[in-house]
């Protein structure tokens, strides 16, 4: 009976003679090599994700029996979750390094302590699992309620890309590592999305081996052992990529790979270890790219969020202008944006809105609104939140200067004449506006400077005066 290392060395060569009837079949049909479907594998009873050769096995064994589902688990863990085997169902073999121990040593004053403790030679062993459409009665895979937009992650891809990423539009995609920068081209080149990422991926992957990342060493010429082992591990590595993204891996892509896949053959017929070593490097390729991608992704969700929670509390983010004399602007955070709102110098309420981009600070988004309003910021001055605030109530007291007029009253109208020349309006719309040019005049103003002014230029004497209340210059345009 073969032992662990005997029984799983065969298991690779025959996982390896698979890839290179997959890559044939690419290769005959002029058809990216790896047409397999599915998701990351992963053990719903543990939540381990099976990672290199163990996950490039168990995508491919699916892959043949047409599973959509990506759950494997262990003979032992389906019979403790209390669910059984359909009849005539086999497991497919999954390998296990042990490259580390633990040993128990002891300090100088005596004291036992654990230490990790390298082995001379690795152990090995295998286990079994089976998918989970393979089990009586196992819970249906949740379906995830939502569409990917491919292209927008290609986008999200290239931005979160180490190095530039360049599209051109031109027949052939590349790394260029003396330059540090990958050429592909014009996404409209390409047959649909997935195959845009697809190419994208592969030459990320390429990208990763540079000497400031992983490392590796490319080949000098097409054909070179180097250089179809670099070539490996960037197609697997892309594969990898595709399927943590959950994109489905079997999209055709626009560079012909069939070129090198007989360099590929070549080389893992030469030694079938390689395949394993080229998925353990494809995995740090993956880890990389996912890794800078979903940081790119967390960084972009946290911009989001502070605009959301500038934007949630609308009354610590809200201002108040006065406009040309003649009117107010209000503008105030909101969910989508801001809201705004004009008011005439009576402040009545005369238009308003939206104004939807969140993005803006409060000062961009009133300039975009004076803008739309055809008024020039030039003329705008700042309101203290507070004074505005008391606005309606001041004005809605109606705050007048009463005055008696005696013998100076033509003086006075006279004056009151040019008041309303000065503000661009009649004498008759002048006293619309509560000024009455007779016996009697009412006067919205501010109280201490038209009484100053009053008093100068008509000799009224301050006792003279029969009913005084406060208001605003600005309101009056004055």
């Amino acid at each position: 009976m073969a032992g662990a290392f005997e029984k799983v060395m065969d298991s690779r060569k025959e996982l390896v003679e698979k890839v290179i009837q997959l890559m044939e079949e690419g290769y005959h049909n002029n058809a990216r090599a790896w047409s397999i479907q599915g998701l990351v594998p992963y053990n719903p009873e543990s939540q381990v994700t099976y990672r290199g050769g163990n996950r490039l096995r168990l995508m491919i064994a699916g892959n043949e029996a047409g599973y959509k589902d990506p759950r494997w688990m262990t003979f032992r863990q389906l019979q403790k979750a209390g669910y059984r085997l359909k009849n005539d169902e086999h497991g497919v073999l999954c390998e296990k390094w042990i490259f580390e121990t633990k040993v128990k040593t002891q300090t100088e004053d005596g004291q036992e302590i654990e230490e990790i403790k390298e082995l001379d030679r690795p152990k090995v062993s295998y286990f079994y699992v089976f998918n989970a459409e393979q089990v009586e009665g196992y819970p249906d895979l949740p379906v995830k309620e939502y569409e990917l937009d491919i292209m927008q992650i290609g986008d999200q891809l290239i931005k979160s890309s180490e190095c530039p990423v360049y599209e051109v539009p031109q027949d052939s995609a590349y790394y260029n590592k003396s330059a540090d920068h990958i050429v592909i081209p014009a996404r409209y080149q390409f047959k649909d999305a997935k195959s845009f990422v697809a190419t994208l991926v592969h030459e990320m992957g390429h990208s990763t081996g540079h000497s400031a990342r992983l490392n590796r060493k490319f080949g000098m010429k097409f054909g070179d052992e180097d250089y179809a082992k670099e070539e490996l591990r960037a197609e697997l590595g892309a594969l990898f990529i595709e399927s943590d993204l959950e994109l489905d891996p079997s999209g055709e892509v626009l560079e012909d790979h069939s070129d090198y896949l007989l360099s590929w053959i070549g080389a893992l017929r030469k030694d079938p270890n390689e395949l394993f070593r080229a998925c353990a490097d494809a995995e740090k390729i993956s880890e990389r790219i996912i890794h800078n991608y979903k940081l790119y992704i967390q960084q972009e969700d946290l911009s989001q969020n502070e605009i959301v929670s500038r934007t949630e509390n609308v009354s610590a983010d809200e201002a108040a202008y006065h406009l040309d004399q003649e009117s107010y602007l209000y503008v105030q955070t909101s969910e989508g944006g801001y809201d705004y709102t004009l008011f005439d110098r009576f402040f009545k309420e005369i238009d308003g809105g939206q104004l939807d981009n969140p993005s803006l600070n409060i000062e961009a988004a009133r300039d975009e609104i004076l803008a739309l309003h055809e008024i020039s910021p030039e003329l705008i001055e700042q309101i203290p939140i507070e004074e505005y605030e008391r606005l309606p109530e001041l004005i809605g007291k109606e705050p007048t200067v009463t005055i008696n007029f005696s013998e100076s009253g033509e003086q006075v109208e006279k004056e009151i004449e040019q008041e309303a020349r000065d503000a661009g309006m009649t004498v008759e719309e002048y006293a619309a506006n509560g000024y009455e040019p007779s016996q009697d005049i009412e006067v919205q103003t501010t109280v201490q400077p038209l009484i100053g002014e009053l008093q100068r230029q008509s000799s009224i004497e301050p006792e003279k005066t029969q009913k005084i209340s406060a208001g605003k210059r600005k309101t009056m345009g004055l």
